[in-house]
């Protein structure tokens, strides 16, 4: 029974609570996030887990009266959030008030914002485990349902786990260096999926070099986020690009026609492995491979002004 203790703004979790992967209380603690970006944050949460949704629709206006903030500046800092993909807006249309969502996969958020090596430390140290006794004798409820972000925590050990099967594959070294390329120069957390995805591009044929080389111009491109390298290789798969060599004659061949692409790969989803049959051979009809990635970067949602 409810015991009114939220009249006096006295907390206690039989007036409601909302479950939350411990991970997402460390991030919120280290990150680098100033007071109203942790402020929209946690209104998201409070509108979506705190009634077992993951996203919500949320106007400027309830931003502004939540955070007690400015309707222009919250907006701005929306727009920061988006863009480092610390939030996500799900679906806009004018007219339309935008879908919120906070995203708990912290390995995809832009450098800067969360100090990950920290964390993993503060992981590994058991730095938020309690010292002394308290309600529960300091354990940790475990069930079957997990958040997104238990996958982030246990990522180090994961990776291990994945390196040592994948190393008796032939690709096996060269995974690794793909692995360590991502790791200091796109993002220091690999998730155990995003792991996978770069293993079964090898296994489908796709070469080490290329797949670096794709990574190299993502960072360029001030694109950080692992859905953008992905959707790249896919396309590139697609169009029958295996090799970084041939990957440089087509961006060759678009600059020589001026700029235009003659194909454009079809295939936006699913796995290489599903979408096997429907690649085509290497044609060399030439591809943009900065387009591809900036045109991937232009699906990112972010409030506007």
């Amino acid at each position: 029974m409810p015991r009114g203790d939220r009249e006096i703004l006295k907390a206690d979790i039989e007036d409601g609570y909302t479950k939350l992967s411990n991970l997402i209380l460390e991030v919120m603690a280290i990150s680098k996030m100033n007071g109203v970006q942790k402020g929209i944050c946690s209104f998201i949460l409070r509108r979506t887990y705190s009634w077992g949704k993951k996203e919500d629709r949320i106007t400027l206006n309830e931003f502004a009266e939540a955070i007690g903030s400015s309707r222009s500046y919250v907006s701005t800092q929306l727009k920061v959030l988006a863009e480092a993909n610390v939030i996500l807006r799900i679906d806009y249309s004018p007219g339309k008030t935008p879908l919120y969502s906070f995203n708990t996969r912290v390995s995809e958020w832009r450098k800067g914002f969360v100090n990950v090596k920290q964390l993993h430390k503060n992981i590994t140290d058991g730095l938020y485990k309690c010292e002394t006794e308290g309600f529960n004798k300091c354990e940790t409820l475990h069930t079957e349902e997990s958040q997104e972000p238990s996958a982030f925590a246990g990522s180090l050990k994961n990776f291990k786990e994945l390196s040592s099967n994948s190393s008796n594959t032939g690709s096996g070294s060269e995974l690794q260096e793909v692995v360590r390329f991502y790791q200091k120069n796109v993002c220091p957390s690999l998730s155990p999926l995003h792991f996978e995805k770069l293993d079964t591009w090898m296994k489908d044929g796709m070469e080490r070099d290329l797949i670096i080389y794709v990574m190299e111009k993502a960072v360029m491109a001030g694109a950080y986020r692992f859905d953008y390298i992905d959707s790249t290789l896919r396309n590139l798969y697609t169009q029958g690009v295996r090799t970084k060599e041939q990957a440089l004659v087509e961006e060759e061949r678009f600059k020589r026609r001026g700029g235009k692409n003659v194909e454009q790969g079809q295939s936006k989803r699913g796995s290489p492995t599903r979408g096997r049959g429907e690649h085509k051979n290497y044609s060399g009809a030439g591809t943009n491979l900065e387009g591809l990635i900036i045109s991937g970067r232009g699906n990112e949602a972010i409030e506007p002004g």
